[in-house]
């Protein structure tokens, strides 16, 4: 499974979520500043460090799930950091069945964030780790050369 792979394979756990309106990676802080269309509540991931063993690749993400605040923001900000948690173990839970992964102990953090709108969430860091890929080698095609 390729980076590309398990990004998408987290985007879709995630938009197959009820509460989910929106998924997506990069820059959380630019997305989220730059889109006041932003369609909450959303998941949104950003890459971490990946690495590779002999066998394995791990793949790093911070995964995010944000809502916006309304006029009684103390009650909403617990209600949607409640179901964010939610969220995102069901997300992480998704993903790992999907790659034959136990599940990863994961701490959840819960925010309060001014993007353009006032939100609250919770995020994670979490590491898939799946088996490697090897990818076949490409034959080399030589051109016949005249004797």
């Amino acid at each position: 499974m390729t980076l590309f792979d398990i990004t998408n394979t987290i985007l879709t756990a995630a938009k197959n979520q009820p509460n989910v309106n929106a998924a997506g990676e990069g820059d959380i802080y630019t997305t989220m500043n730059s889109t006041p269309q932003m369609q909450y509540s959303c998941v949104f991931l950003t890459q971490g460090t990946h690495s590779t063993s002999e066998a394995f690749d791990f793949y790093n993400f911070t995964i995010f799930y944000i809502d916006r605040l309304n006029s009684d923001m103390e009650r909403d900000r617990l209600q949607i950091q409640s179901v964010g948690k939610e969220v995102l173990g069901n997300v992480i839970r998704d993903v790992c069945d999907k790659i034959e992964m136990d599940e990863p102990m994961v701490q959840y953090n819960p925010f309060t964030q001014r993007f353009i709108d006032e939100t609250a969430g919770v995020y994670c860091t979490v590491t898939f780790t799946v088996e490697r890929d090897y990818l076949c080698d490409i034959p080399v095609v030589r051109e016949a050369v005249d004797q």
